[in-house]
């Protein structure tokens, strides 16, 4: 089984390609609050029109093993280019 994941760098890239967006989120909380080493998982993501993904993210947040919740939509060119796949276990 695999899931798509990004690290803190592309999940900052992503917050500012939503932004503007129906789904998007506070660049500047999200930045305050982000662990600079933490791994995101995509939970969630479905075609929004013509041109874009609404996506769920749960999120990895400085001193906390609990993610939080971010719904962003994105262009589908940006989650190819700052997401990857892993394997995980089922």
């Amino acid at each position: 089984m695999t899931a798509t994941v990004t690290n803190t760098e592309g999940m900052l890239a992503l917050v500012m390609n939503a932004k503007g967006r129906n789904r998007s989120a506070y660049e500047d909380r999200v930045h305050s609050a982000i662990d600079p080493d933490g791994i995101h998982v995509l939970s969630f993501q479905m075609l929004h029109g013509d041109f874009e993904l609404r996506t769920l993210w749960l999120v990895k947040i400085r001193e906390t093993e609990t993610p939080v919740e971010i719904w962003l939509d994105v262009d589908i060119d940006m989650l190819d280019k700052c997401c990857t796949e892993i394997e995980v276990d089922a």
